[in-house]
């Protein structure tokens, strides 16, 4: 996936000469995106096992609570 947010050819953060705040706005970008992604994920996952078997998983209802 890839969101193009300014005009250009997408830079690597990682080359020196990206100004450290573009560094820094990708970084924060694609943690958000990864952290998004995988807290659906791991909704969707408990979801279904709460349809299968009638119950959250052990570690989630241990979490919640529940």
């Amino acid at each position: 996936m890839e969101v193009r947010v300014r005009q250009g050819n997408p830079k690597n953060p990682e080359d020196p000469d990206i100004q450290w705040g573009e560094a820094i706005a990708f970084a924060v970008f694609s943690g958000a995106v990864v952290g998004l992604t995988r807290m659906l994920a791991n909704r969707q996952a408990a979801a279904l096992y709460k349809r299968s078997t009638g119950a959250l998983p052990k570690d989630v209802a241990k979490k919640s609570g529940k």
